[in-house]
């Protein structure tokens, strides 16, 4: 007679088992301390508290101002100043200050009051604290001869020409435009390719960009030839400033990394390349500075596995 199987039964040998019984016992403890501590030990302000502070930040910040949260996990506020757009990062001078006039640092847990000193000694001037109440401080910063931003590539997403350039002579057009991102951002916009819409696409989107969340363009290159971005009449302000990388998940599954050329009208290319280790490495061009130019970013790579790429520019004066 054959042998009765019986799938569910493992032959495993024992020990695996009990390795196995043990990994589930440390995982399971360890969700019940987190939420434990979380339930019963956490003494951080409340959600009321954190929605009085940020009604004091909205009245005074504008949203060109840079908003940072500290410590960097620490990100109920967000709730409530959403349309600042705060960063939460562990090293918040590794932030592009430079095209900020007024930085806010809403602060818990007295990091506010531990990153004050470094932030004057780098050149930065303290204006004084505008909240301190239920653990809450919010301290204001002006940065010494900021850049002006005149022209965002990411806000400007609408008016660009989005298209799959499969090689010398074939394109394909990425016209399908939704006002929503699908990632809960309506009125960011997106623009969709004709094939794999789900991935190959253009789209203002939050994404974890090393250790914090930018918000940036989602451009996820082909396996061949380019998605290209074209911008028409971009004003010249001598200087196109941007960031770009892999997201912190591309940066550990991705399997190559990605090349950008940006080019002006009439301008040879300029070429950026981009290791599955740049989260958000700054680029920079000398432009023009007068008239208008289309601003084209072309992206290629030579495995598309996992590539997420996300970038912002913006032409400064």
């Amino acid at each position: 007679m054959d042998e009765i199987r019986r799938p569910f039964i493992s032959r495993e040998p024992t020990y695996n088992r009990w390795v196995s019984f043990v990994v589930l016992f440390l995982s399971l403890s360890t969700a019940a301390y987190g939420a434990g501590f979380w339930l019963f030990r956490d003494r951080g302000p409340t959600r009321v508290q954190h929605q009085k502070a940020s009604s004091v930040l909205l009245e005074q910040a504008k949203s060109s101002d840079l908003v940072v949260l500290v410590p960097h996990f620490a990100t109920m506020a967000r709730e409530f100043l959403g349309k600042l757009k705060p960063v939460a990062t562990k090293k918040i001078l590794n932030l592009d200050w430079s095209n900020k006039e007024n930085v806010w640092v809403y602060g818990l847990f007295g990091d506010g009051d531990r990153w004050k000193d470094e932030i004057i000694d780098a050149g930065h001037q303290y204006k004084g604290r505008i909240y301190e109440q239920d653990g809450i401080t919010i301290d204001h910063f002006m940065v010494r001869n900021p850049s002006q931003t005149k022209y965002s590539f990411r806000d400007s997403i609408k008016s660009a020409n989005v298209y799959y350039k499969m090689n010398a002579s074939q394109t394909e057009p990425c016209d399908r435009w939704s006002e929503n991102n699908y990632q809960g951002g309506v009125g960011f916009g997106r623009w969709s390719c004709r094939r794999d819409a789900e991935w190959f696409y253009v789209s203002p989107e939050w994404h974890r960009m090393g250790d914090h969340l930018e918000l940036c363009l989602w451009a996820h290159p082909p396996n061949t030839g380019q998605l290209v971005i074209e911008f028409p009449n971009v004003p010249m302000t001598g200087a196109l400033i941007g960031h770009g990388g892999h997201t912190l998940n591309s940066s550990v599954h991705a399997r190559a990394p990605i090349d950008m050329a940006v080019s002006l009208t009439g301008q040879k290319p300029q070429m950026f390349h981009f290791a599955l280790k740049d989260y958000y490495r700054r680029f920079a061009l000398t432009t023009p500075t007068s008239g208008t130019a289309t601003v084209t970013f072309s992206l290629s790579t030579v495995d598309a596995g996992a590539n997420h790429f996300c970038f912002n520019a913006e032409m400064r004066q």
